[in-house]
């Protein structure tokens, strides 16, 4: 995951820290495992899914502002 994280060119520091808290919480998964904590786990995985929605959205976002830019130059 962390490679996602530093791959990520578009300049969009919210993005970043949702996946970044995302991945804190899927490598605790395997911990809470190996305690048997089952519900845990399951919450860090869903809450990592919403961080990870959340970086989509404002990414997609973000580079549909770029191409809105970059389509209105070339209409000119």
């Amino acid at each position: 995951m962390e490679s996602i994280v530093f791959a990520i060119s578009l300049d969009d520091s919210a993005a970043q820290r949702s996946l970044n808290e995302a991945r804190v919480l899927l490598e605790e998964i395997p911990e809470l495992l190996e305690r048997g904590d089952v519900s845990g786990a399951a919450h860090n995985l869903a809450e990592a899914s919403r961080l990870m929605n959340e970086a989509f959205k404002s990414l997609k976002f973000r580079a549909e502002e770029k191409n809105d830019g970059s389509e209105e130059a070339l209409s000119l």
